[in-house]
């Protein structure tokens, strides 16, 4: 099927998977939200019926015979999955998502490099840029900024495209 079908393929294969799982429980018992191969469950109940649903689940898994990247799991009330960091606000009844402070140091770091330039590499504000990008998935409100990075660095591209002017 080739390298180029590969996310597609596993992301169906996955998406299938945590449908077939999920329907093995109660629908308020477990929920199970998959990207890509990462899977984000949601499991209710008091500490030992949490650690059964996870165990079956794992136990399913393995039994099909699906590899597990036993470091990147996490179990609380507060995990970073896909990049975005999740926390149950238990006191408001929320579920909170923000941005995990690697990025927003990264962004940081970019936003003083290009305030202390008059002119910023390409290369650097397409970095930036895409960092921006990420954060609008999670912070909606952010887009505008992103499109105006976007914008600029679309006229540069054309503008670089044009021939020399003899």
């Amino acid at each position: 099927f080739g390298l180029t079908a590969a996310p597609l393929l596993w992301s169906r294969l996955a998406a299938a998977l945590g449908r077939m799982i999920v329907a093995m429980y109660e629908e308020h018992e477990l929920d199970c939200q998959i990207y890509l191969d990462d899977p984000l469950l949601g499991i209710v109940g008091n500490e030992k019926q949490q650690t059964e649903a996870l165990a079956l689940y794992i136990w399913v898994l393995l039994a099909l015979g699906v590899k597990l990247a036993w470091s990147k799991g996490t179990r609380g009330s507060e995990i970073v999955w896909i990049g975005v960091l999740f926390r149950l606000d238990w006191d408001a009844r929320a579920l909170v998502c923000s941005i995990p402070e690697l990025m927003v140091s990264s962004i940081m770091e970019d936003v003083e490099f290009c305030l202390g330039r008059a002119v910023v590499p390409f290369k650097r504000l397409r970095t930036f840029a895409g960092r921006l990008s990420w954060v609008a998935t999670v912070v909606p409100r952010t887009r505008w900024a992103v499109s105006v990075l976007f914008a600029v660095m679309a006229d540069h591209e054309r503008e670089a495209a044009k021939p020399p002017v003899k």
